[in-house]
């Protein structure tokens, strides 16, 4: 009985650990990296940490066109990526001080460069009364949008808006992250890759200094400690901030983004409208100093982009973030930035809003 026992043991605990690690380390709401890298979630209170709950707004301040608010008076309205969609977001921090109206990604696309040059000739911020636009774009994103830029576009006025946020509704009303129960989890999941890859990639994980997990997520190891406040020197960035990289480093890439964005700032200043964009810095960029062994070239794009002559208001993530010494700028785990560097974002934007609208005539 004893021999039967241990036998049985011995096949059970191997399946049980890996049901165990996969259903309660990895699944449809892990941070953006580890989902991508089939890795589990190890730092289970980093996310909910003193410092990140405390600058974190309490609930959503702002209004989303995807509500169809009825209200017609904003002082901002902003577009961008989904580094702008979360409670911690800048977004949200400045929708604590003015009324705020969120142009959603699932109505943008994609391209959101040519959903707002299209809003640019039509009635969308006259009939909103919008002060200012804040345009965020991530790094990696801005050589393709710039490419397929389409000049060509006719104006989008606000029935226009309306009809794109009837045909995304349905979509966005969809719940693809539904969680499963214990029985049909087992069931769906548990001989599949998620839990297999998840075992191999945490041995990758642990055992590796450098690694590219399932080609989407770097680990790199980095020259200097204190970046995260966890105990880790290495980095977890998204392989798709080297693609394209040589073309990107390109100086006309910058020229023809910022000639896009100045045409873009004139529609809108005939209607009153100040134009201020914001670059989210990719983590590979932010990070490239500090990495002992970089996979890929040294990226040029964010420093040409700021040797350009503007005709709006710029921002770039990096260069305000590099100005304060803290850890956890970024989260480790996930590509966007943590509550603390949202709050920095948040903060200088505060800023330039207020200097434009104390030298405004």
């Amino acid at each position: 009985m004893n021999k039967f026992i241990k036998k049985t043991s011995l096949f059970l605990l191997p399946i049980t650990l890996l049901v165990s690690l996969t259903f309660y380390s990895y699944g449809p709401n892990s941070n953006d990296l580890l989902r991508l890298a089939y890795l589990p979630e190890i730092y289970t209170h980093y996310h909910s940490k003193k410092e990140f709950l405390e600058i974190t707004p309490p609930a959503f301040a702002y209004d989303k066109i995807m509500d169809k608010p009825i209200k017609r008076k904003y002082k901002v309205m902003s577009m961008g990526d989904s580094f702008s969609e979360f409670i911690e977001s800048y977004n949200n921090i400045i929708a604590q001080h003015y009324d705020l109206l969120h142009f959603d990604k699932n109505i943008t696309g994609w391209n959101s460069l040519n959903q707002l040059y299209a809003l640019s000739l039509g009635d969308f911020f006259i009939e909103f009364n919008i002060d200012y636009v804040i345009y965020q774009g991530v790094e990696r994103h801005i050589y393709g949008r710039t490419k397929y830029f389409d000049s060509c576009l006719k104006k989008v006025d606000v029935k226009d808006v309306f009809q794109l946020v009837n045909k995304s509704l349905p979509q966005a009303n969809k719940n693809p992250n539904k969680k499963l129960s214990l029985e049909n989890y087992i069931h769906k999941k548990l001989f599949t890759k998620e839990s297999f890859v998840l075992l191999k990639n945490t041995y990758h994980y642990l055992n590796n200094k450098t690694y590219l997990f399932e080609n989407q997520v770097y680990k790199v190891e980095l020259n200097q400690k204190g970046l995260f406040s966890i105990p880790q020197d290495n980095l977890l960035f998204y392989y798709e901030d080297l693609i394209d990289l040589e073309e990107k480093n390109e100086k006309k890439v910058a020229v023809d983004y910022i000639q896009i964005l100045n045409t873009i700032s004139k529609n809108l200043k005939n209607k009153g409208v100040q134009l201020l964009v914001l670059t989210s810095a990719d983590k590979y960029s932010m990070y490239y100093e500090y990495m002992v062994n970089p996979p890929d070239i040294e990226p040029k794009l964010l420093e040409h982009l700021l040797e350009i002559p503007k005709e709006f208001i710029y921002i770039d993530s990096r260069e305000i973030h590099k100005k304060h010494e803290l850890p956890d700028l970024y989260y480790y785990d996930d590509t966007h930035w943590s509550p603390i560097g949202q709050q920095i974002v948040a903060d200088k934007i505060l800023e330039l809003i207020n200097i434009s609208e104390n030298t405004a005539p």
